[in-house]
């Protein structure tokens, strides 16, 4: 999909994939794979149709591929924004690696290193009590 795609765009190309991917349409490892695809599909149509998921993706994208101008205070703003939803949705992995991801754009932040640590808090294997 091109970058600028509309929202409906984005629901019809997702119709199709899924329509194509559907696992139910495949058996043994086809179906396992399908399984996997499928999953990425609905995950990339979730980020593509919320505007602040697909803004933060679409700042993570520039700074991938090298482009200046990304802010990293606002792009760390996304990744706390973010978080915070994870966290109060109790999606403790996604909330740490959203806080993770604010912290590598501002490493200064502290707010998102005190958010980083809660969220590892919430996950006993995280902590490393030896």
């Amino acid at each position: 999909m091109s970058r600028n795609a509309t929202e409906e765009q984005i629901r019809q190309r997702f119709r199709e994939l899924a329509r194509q991917r559907h696992p139910d349409r495949f058996q043994g490892a086809d179906k396992v794979r399908a399984e996997v695809e499928f999953q990425e599909i609905t995950q990339a149509f979730n980020v593509l149709v919320d505007p602040e998921r697909r803004r933060g993706h679409d700042l993570e994208l520039s700074r991938r591929n090298g482009a200046t101008g990304a802010d990293p205070r606002q792009l760390a703003k996304i990744f706390l924004q973010r978080g915070i939803k994870a966290y109060k949705d109790k999606n403790f992995f996604e909330a740490a690696d959203s806080f993770d991801r604010a912290t590598q754009a501002d490493p200064g932040n502290a707010q998102a290193w005190h958010h980083l640590a809660l969220a590892c808090s919430q996950h006993t294997s995280w902590l490393d009590a030896r």
